[in-house]
C-alpha cells in the first residue's frame, strides 16, 4: 500500500518530485552525448532504435497526462488500468508501429513537448487531489501521485539501458559528433536538473547556505555564469565561421574560479541568476543557427586543449550538471521524494 504523506509535507514532497523527474530526464537525455543521428538510427536492442525509445518515452509522457487531464476531470472510470504485461506489450508494440518511420529530429521535439505537457499538467494539478486514493477503471483502487512516480522510473529503467549499452560499444561509436537539435535538448533537460534543486532552497539561504564546499547558491551561480559566458563567446565565434580565440589563457583553474566569484560578490543572486539565464538563452539561440560543419571545426580551448566545436559545447553540460550534483548532495537529494 502506498505510504500516506501528511498534507503539511506536500509541498516540500511536489518540489522534490520534480527534482527527481528533472534528475532522471537528465540521465536519460546525457546518454545521447557523443552518438550520431546514425547511431541513434540503428536497432541497439530488440525492440529498435534509440530513435524508436524516445518515441515509446514521449508517447507514455502522453498517456500519463491523459490520465493526469481525466482525474483532474472526474472522469475516473475513462482511467485505464496499466498493470497488464500482455497489453502493456501490445501498447508498445503499436507505438513501435506508429512511429518506425519518424525521423529523430521528430522523436527529440515528441520527448520535449510531450515531457513539457506532462510538467505543466503535473503542476496545475492541487495536492489534495494528487495524493487521494481514486477509484478507476475495474474497481482497482490508486493515489495518483504514483502514476507521477512512473514517470522517473520510467526514464531512469530506459537510461540504465542505454548506459548499460554504451559501455559495450567501441569507443569510436560512443564518440561521434550528434546533431545540435540533440545537443539543445540535453543542455534544457540539465538546465531544468539545476532549476528544480534551486527551488528547494528559500530564498533567504540562496546567498548564505554552503552548496558546494563553502560555496553558497550564489557563489555557484557566479561560477557557472562565468564559465558559461567563455563559451558563448567561443559559439559566437563559432557560428561566425571562425576558429575561435581567446584572450587570456587559463593555467590556473582554482584562480579563474576564485577570481570571478570575487568579483560578483557585490550581486544579489536574483541579478547573477537573470544574467545566467540570458546567458543560456543566448547559447540556446546560437546553438540553434549553428552550421552543422561548425561543431567538427577543430580549435585550441582556453585550458590548451584540442577541441572541436561539439566537444566545446558538451563541456558546459557536464559543468552545469556536475554542480546540479554538488546542491543534490548538500540538500540530501538521493531518495527523492521523500516519505514513499
Amino acid at each position: 500500500m502506498t505510504d500516506i504523506i501528511p498534507p503539511e509535507k506536500w509541498v516540500v514532497w511536489r518540489k522534490q518530485l520534480l527534482a527527481r523527474l528533472a534528475y532522471e530526464r537528465s540521465y536519460l537525455l546525457r546518454q545521447l552525448i557523443g552518438l550520431n543521428q546514425q547511431t541513434m538510427e540503428m536497432p541497439f536492442n530488440e525492440s529498435g532504435s534509440i530513435k524508436d525509445l524516445l518515441c515509446h518515452i514521449a508517447f507514455w509522457d502522453a498517456i500519463h497526462t491523459d490520465r493526469l487531464v481525466k482525474l483532474v476531470n472526474g472522469r475516473f472510470d475513462e482511467i485505464a488500468e496499466l498493470n497488464d504485461d500482455k497489453n502493456l506489450a501490445e501498447v508498445n508494440r503499436q507505438i513501435y508501429e506508429q512511429h518506425r518511420y519518424t525521423s529523430l529530429e521528430t522523436a527529440v521535439a515528441m520527448t520535449l513537448k510531450e515531457r513539457g505537457g506532462f510538467i505543466a499538467t503535473l503542476k496545475n494539478i492541487p495536492d489534495d487531489i494528487l495524493h487521494q486514493q481514486v477509484k478507476i477503471d475495474a474497481g482497482h483502487h490508486i493515489s495518483p501521485r504514483l502514476w507521477t512516480k512512473w514517470r522517473f522510473r520510467h526514464d531512469h529503467l530506459h537510461a540504465q539501458e542505454l548506459e548499460d549499452w554504451r559501455q559495450k560499444q567501441p569507443a569510436p561509436t560512443v564518440r561521434q559528433i550528434g546533431p545540435a537539435y540533440v545537443l539543445r535538448a540535453i543542455y534544457l533537460a540539465i538546465h531544468h536538473e539545476f532549476k528544480t534543486l534551486v527551488s528547494l532552497i528559500a530564498p533567504k539561504e540562496r546567498e548564505t547556505r554552503p552548496v558546494c564546499g563553502t560555496w553558497s547558491l550564489k557563489e555557484l551561480v557566479a561560477h557557472i555564469l562565468d564559465w558559461e559566458k567563455l563559451g558563448v563567446n567561443g559559439l559566437q565565434q563559432l557560428a561566425e565561421g571562425q576558429i575561435p580565440e581567446f584572450d587570456r589563457a587559463i593555467t590556473d583553474f582554482d584562480a579563474f574560479n576564485a577570481g570571478n566569484v570575487a568579483n560578483r560578490q557585490a550581486q544579489s543572486f536574483a541579478q547573477i541568476w537573470r544574467e545566467f539565464e540570458n546567458t543560456r538563452q543566448e547559447l540556446l539561440y546560437l546553438l540553434a543557427n549553428l552550421p552543422d560543419e561548425a561543431l567538427q571545426r577543430p580549435f585550441t580551448a582556453p585550458w590548451q586543449q584540442e577541441i572541436t566545436g561539439y566537444s566545446w559545447l558538451i563541456v558546459w553540460t557536464h559543468h552545469e550538471h556536475e554542480h546540479a550534483l554538488d546542491v543534490r548532495q548538500a540538500l540530501n537529494g538521493d531518495n527523492w521524494p521523500a516519505s514513499e
